[in-house]
């Protein structure tokens, strides 16, 4: 059970839609706190993704399952870029690599002396092909990547 309720959510701050801001009202000061690139605030001792008080305060209720930032920019709340997902589809609106990542591209990776890609669909973990450059192995996932996961957007780059 979430212990922050709507009403007190309510009474601790204001959300502006437009651009996303969550507001302390008794300061004035923009509630942040980063953390892995979310903005955060504690109450009471806990820490709440301010994604999540935006979507409280504009609903009523707390999302049902993952708030995904549509654009993948994870301090971007605007009401807008705000989408109540599964986590199956909140994955899937990945839209850069991991950190880490050799070619710096999404779903490809190094195979000795070539590029591969593969893309999860389901519970299978799909192999698309080894390729001579990453940008080759990266538009074999762009593909397979519109075919397999419907929930994302691939034309939105992170801002």
């Amino acid at each position: 059970m979430n212990g922050l309720t709507y009403e007190r959510a309510a009474e601790l701050f204001t959300y502006d839609p437009l651009t996303g801001l969550v507001v302390w009202r008794a300061s004035g000061r923009e509630a942040k706190t980063p953390k892995d690139g979310y903005k955060c605030v504690e109450v009471a001792e806990r820490c709440y993704r301010v994604h999540r008080i935006a979507w409280l305060l504009m609903t009523g209720d707390w999302p049902k399952h993952s708030v995904d930032h549509i654009n993948g920019n994870r301090s971007d709340n605007r009401w807008s870029n705000l989408r109540d997902v599964t986590h199956s589809v909140n994955l899937q609106n990945q839209h850069r690599a991991r950190n880490g990542s050799k070619s710096g591209l999404l779903g490809v990776f190094r195979n000795k002396k070539k590029w591969s890609s593969h893309i999860k669909a389901g519970d299978k973990v799909l192999h698309l092909g080894t390729f001579a450059t990453p940008e080759e192995a990266h538009a074999k996932y762009l593909e397979a990547k519109a075919l397999y996961h419907p929930g994302a957007y691939l034309n939105q780059p992170v801002s």
